[in-house]
């Protein structure tokens, strides 16, 4: 029986926010299609209620129905650091907290509902200069632990 694989046959770059360039712009039509909009940096999806979030580059985070691939939410980190990208983003795959989102940017992680409008909690780490790298949650939802660029592994108890 022949294995089968997955190869990509060509990249694709994806925006969800273009911007239009005025008309009478003398920037070549090449380089608007690279430069217009904000970037997908990470993907994350909840399996058990079917969603989709997305990362995106201006440090919005956009929550999709998985289905129709309809917006349902939108969140801004709200990071006291200046320029701060969201590094990773993450769903809680356990059966328990279905609708948790966690995303590390800059020195904090902030957790969602993806039901809510506003972030369930927030948590910075310890030394300002750190800044949160990845992050993954565990034990059924109740533990992240949170990858950092000093080397080291913080462990929160969301409970």
């Amino acid at each position: 029986m022949k294995e089968l694989s997955l190869t990509p046959s060509r990249t694709v770059v994806t925006s969800f926010n273009p911007r239009t360039t005025a008309a009478n712009s003398s920037v070549s039509a090449s380089h608007d299609y690279f430069e217009d909009g904000d970037w997908v940096l990470c993907v994350a999806a909840g399996r058990h209620n079917n969603w989709l979030s997305c990362a995106l580059s201006n440090g919005e985070i956009q929550v999709y129905d998985q289905e129709r691939l309809h917006f349902m939410q939108s969140y801004k980190i709200d990071n006291k650091s200046q320029s701060c990208l969201i590094t990773d983003l993450v769903g809680d795959d356990s059966s328990n907290n279905p609708n948790m989102l966690a995303a590390a940017a800059g020195s904090t992680i902030t957790l969602f509902d993806v039901r809510q409008q506003i972030p369930v909690c927030q948590f910075t780490l310890p030394r300002p200069e750190e800044q949160a790298l990845s992050v993954s949650l565990g034990y059924d939802g109740t533990i992240a632990a949170v990858g950092s660029s000093k080397t080291n592994i913080h462990f929160y108890d969301l409970r």
